[in-house]
C-alpha cells in the first residue's frame, strides 16, 4: 500500500509541475511563477516521500545457533606413527616442547588470549605419518601431514 501512496503523491507533484510550466508559457508574472514552481517542487518531493505506510519490512527469521562452549583452541596430533615430539605455542605466547607423546593426542585451551597459533610434530620412528591440526572454536583452522622417518608436520597462523 505504501508504494501506491508514494506513486500517487509523486504523480500529484508532477501534475502541479506541468500546471506551472503551462502557466509560464501563458506569460504569467515571473514572481508568481517562481512561487508556483517552488510549491510544485515541494509538493512533488514531500508528497512522494513523506506519506506514511502501513507496510512493515519482512521480518527475518531469528537464527538460534547454540553458543559454542568448547575450547577456544585445540591442537590435535594424529597419524600412523607411534609417538612424536611436539612443539606448540601456548596461551601466554610461550613455546612448549613435549617428547615421546603417544598418538593420537589433543591439547585443549579454553582461554587463549595469544593470537599466534603454532604446532609441530616430529615422527619419533622410522616409519609412519604425523598429522597436526589447529581448531579455533571448533572450526578447522590449519592442518598439515607428513609421512616418513623422523618427518615434521607443522601448522601455524594468526587467529
Amino acid at each position: 500500500m505504501g508504494v501506491g501512496l508514494l506513486l500517487i503523491g509523486t504523480l500529484a507533484g508532477l501534475v502541479l509541475l506541468v500546471v506551472v510550466i503551462i502557466s509560464v508559457l501563458r506569460k504569467r508574472p515571473a514572481k508568481k511563477m517562481a512561487l508556483l514552481m517552488l510549491a510544485a517542487f515541494l509538493v512533488a518531493i514531500i508528497g512522494g516521500v513523506s506519506i506514511p505506510s502501513d507496510e512493515k519490512p519482512a521480518a527475518t527469521p531469528a537464527i538460534n545457533q547454540p553458543k559454542y562452549s568448547g575450547p577456544e583452541v585445540t591442537y590435535e596430533i594424529s597419524g600412523t606413527a607411534e609417538s612424536a615430539s611436539i612443539t606448540l605455542s601456548n596461551p601466554t605466547g610461550g613455546t612448549e616442547q613435549n617428547d615421546m607423546v603417544y598418538l593420537p593426542r589433543t591439547y585443549d585451551y579454553y582461554s587463549f588470549p595469544n593470537d599466534y597459533l603454532y604446532i609441530s610434530a616430529q615422527n619419533n620412528g622410522e616409519t609412519g605419518s604425523v598429522k597436526v591440526s589447529i581448531y579455533v572454536k571448533g572450526n578447522l583452522f590449519k592442518t598439515s601431514t607428513s609421512t616418513g622417518s623422523y618427518v615434521i608436520a607443522s601448522a601455524s597462523g594468526m587467529k
